[in-house]
């Protein structure tokens, strides 16, 4: 975990997806996400966290989670 001493305003707020592939050839998605739902429900997933970073206060400003690529779905492409 790593400490920062800024805050993230509503338009900082933002979640990224990259799919890539891994030394094996398996496919393996990173999220990193500023957003506190989503953490939320990454780690209730199951997902490993491989990074964090949080303000002074504890407060989260940003995480990084691995999981196989066909973990990731998207319900609605509109």
């Amino acid at each position: 975990m790593r400490i920062a001493n800024y805050k993230l305003t509503p338009e900082d707020r933002e979640t990224l997806i990259n799919i890539v592939k891994d030394d094996d050839g398996a496919e393996v998605a990173f999220v990193e996400t500023t957003e506190s739902k989503y953490f939320n429900k990454l780690m209730k997933r199951g997902w490993s966290l491989t990074d964090e970073v949080r303000n002074s206060q504890g407060g989260l400003l940003s995480a990084t989670f691995k999981a196989p690529a066909k973990c990731v779905s998207f319900r609605s492409m509109h």
